[in-house]
């Protein structure tokens, strides 16, 4: 193709990993239609510059220095309600997963995606379409399949959920990077709210209820 008729789209990379942030622009310089506008490793840089750079779709990490990444979501669609967001991250628990799609995230990959899985990914969320990894969808099916009037929060299906699956406590906060003591303190929230006093019956109340897709 001609590279005068190429279009070229604006891509910004936030991520404080330096190592991974130099390794994005290195794949996506080495592509004639991407053009690396920034790479920032903290979010208030790239925030500062935001306006300005008139980004087609932002590559960015959920743990960023001084700011949540679906906080910072929430932050650039405020401004700009369209721009794409394509999230890239370690952190795919059920509650940050939908936290970040509910603030407006394009699509979320894991931090182990293959090369060509992330080029597909990033050409398919210029083009608007939503991309998630499997893991990832299968989270997003999850919600939906819960019912909507839950008295649980997020993070305490994901845990009844593991439960269901046999896990350990010490499991559970592994899985979720979370100390056994937190994961403790959910559990009893949980027996609380669904005023049940054992494992059993949380466990068969969350799935009569539909509060739980296990």
């Amino acid at each position: 193709m001609d590279t005068q008729q190429l279009k070229f789209h604006k891509i910004a990379i936030i991520d404080d990993d330096e190592e991974l942030n130099d390794a994005y622009c290195l794949l996506l310089k080495g592509i004639k239609k991407y053009n690396i506008v920034g790479s920032f490793l903290d979010f208030e840089k790239f925030r500062k510059r935001y306006r300005r750079l008139d980004i087609d779709l932002i590559i960015m990490d959920l743990e960023l220095p001084g700011v949540e990444g679906e906080e910072a979501i929430k932050v650039i669609k405020k401004i700009n309600p369209d721009q794409k967001i394509l999230v890239i991250s370690a952190h795919e628990s059920d509650d940050r997963v939908l936290k970040a799609i509910g603030a407006g995230a394009s699509g979320f990959m894991g931090k182990g995606t293959d090369y060509n899985t992330l080029l597909n990914a990033i050409d398919n969320a210029l083009k608007g379409t939503t991309v998630l990894s499997d893991r990832v969808a299968k989270i997003v099916l999850k919600s939906f399949q819960r019912n909507p009037n839950s008295p649980l929060t997020l993070r305490e299906a994901e845990v009844l959920e593991h439960l269901a699956q046999g896990k350990t406590y010490y499991d559970i906060a592994s899985e979720l990077e979370v100390t056994y003591d937190t994961v403790k303190t959910h559990i009893q929230h949980i027996y609380w709210k669904l005023e049940v006093n054992s494992k059993s019956d949380a466990l068969i109340k969350a799935r009569n209820m539909n509060y739980i897709a296990s």
